[in-house]
């Protein structure tokens, strides 16, 4: 579904926050030290948006499309 963003990583990814083209955040975790596996942008416009996920021991930044 275009709804979901599926995540896949070898690495448990416990917060994330999604931020909009001006640098604005949009989306972010609120719970705390959880196995993040998926992601509900429903609440979001189409457009293209900049997913941050985050582990104990990284960060990465990946640009998604919702459409």
């Amino acid at each position: 579904s275009d709804n979901m963003i599926n995540i896949k990583s070898i690495t448990q990814v416990i917060d994330f926050e999604i931020y909009d083209l001006s640098g604005k955040c949009v989306l972010k975790n609120n719970r705390e030290n959880i196995n993040i596996s998926a992601i509900n942008i429903s609440t979001l416009s189409t457009g293209i948006y900049f997913l941050t996920l985050r582990s104990s021991s990284i960060s990465q930044t990946i640009k998604v499309v919702k459409k």
